[in-house]
């Protein structure tokens, strides 16, 4: 990706306020994996508050690039974005859909974006499409529609670098094609409480992976999702594993729990990883039929006094961002409630 779609991604991952979980109808059923964030649980829970206090610029209140944002686009992301899902569809490894759920004050957001960065409206199957690209001729471009929803102020902007993976998303939210609620797969499957990133993906993503014939264990995973949050005072993650037979989850056990013992054993010996024992010895493995699960629990105050150093020396990043008439938009299908 290049400059432009990366400044989407920096102003839409900002912050990710609340969403109580994936709604699978207005994905697309083609999706081989997906990302959704509950900012709203991630801004309240203690591991972020920790955070806060280890790095400055994640003070939001005294952020100047976020204050830059919020007096050139007139919204503040902390607030005024609901939530966002990204996934990806079959046909290529890179093919992107980017669901941002926010209100309608983005309209008045994306005008002021236009003078940033170039925009020209375009029509493609009747959908009124947006095509931004580098104002500097660079020649990177994302495309956006902005869905509204018949009974509300909601608004979902679609994004993609490209724009025939745009349609598949928008006929998908539109009803005009099928969603993961028409398919048996686990991607978006409700969350528990207190998630705050759910992550999900089918065997396809592993076949893109192309891992090497020492790893063929890993193909014999037909999907995951992994879930990350808080319970009450506990930090949780939760790995579900499908495989094909009970038999391959026994195998999949077995070989991560050897993992597990061949790096506890190294933690003994290496001074550099003694920190990392406790959180080796909290994991609990279980498998049942063809499922393996994996979980992980930990007091918070104690996981964030075991990473405090891995997390001083991660490096920051900045992101900044970058500097018609409209078409007849087809009809969506009966019963979807946006357009």
């Amino acid at each position: 990706m290049g400059k432009l779609t990366v400044s989407f991604l920096a102003l839409c991952l900002t912050a990710l306020p609340a969403l109580a979980g994936v709604d699978r109808s207005t994905i697309s059923a083609d999706a081989q994996w997906l990302v959704h964030l509950d900012v709203h649980a991630a801004l309240n829970s203690q591991l972020f508050g920790a955070l806060q206090d280890r790095e400055p610029d994640l003070d939001f209140e005294n952020n100047p690039d976020l204050q830059e944002v919020k007096d050139r686009l007139g919204f503040d992301p902390t607030t005024d974005i609901d939530s966002v899902t990204v996934y990806g569809l079959s046909h290529d490894p890179e093919a992107v859909v980017i669901m941002v759920h926010t209100r309608g004050d983005i309209d008045d957001t994306l005008t002021r974006l236009s003078v940033l960065a170039k925009r020209t409206q375009i029509e493609i199957d009747g959908l009124d499409i947006s095509r931004w690209s580098d104002p500097e001729g660079g020649g990177d471009e994302i495309f956006s529609y902005v869905a509204r929803h018949a009974d509300s102020d909601e608004r979902i902007v679609l994004l993609s670098p490209d724009a025939s993976n745009l349609v598949t998303g928008i006929e998908a939210l539109r009803g005009e094609s099928s969603s993961l609620e028409d398919s048996d797969t686990d991607l978006g499957m409700a969350t528990s409480d207190g998630a705050i990133v759910s992550l999900s993906a089918t065997g396809k993503v592993v076949e893109w992976a192309d891992v090497e014939p020492a790893s063929n264990i890993v193909k014999l995973v037909r999907s995951a999702v992994v879930e990350v949050g808080e319970n009450g005072s506990a930090s949780y993650a939760h790995v579900r594993v499908e495989t094909a037979s009970a038999a391959d989850a026994t195998r999949v056990t077995q070989i991560i729990q050897g993992f597990v013992a061949l790096a506890s054993m190294a933690s003994e010996i290496e001074e550099e990883l003694k920190e990392v024992l406790p959180m080796l010895n909290s994991l609990q493995f279980s498998a049942e039929g063809s499922v393996l699960t994996i979980h992980f629990e930990k007091n918070t105050d104690e996981l964030v006094a075991l990473m405090d150093g891995t997390l001083r020396s991660i490096p920051r990043q900045e992101f900044k961002v970058s500097r018609k008439p409209k078409a007849k938009t087809k009809k969506p299908a009966s019963g979807s409630s946006w357009y």
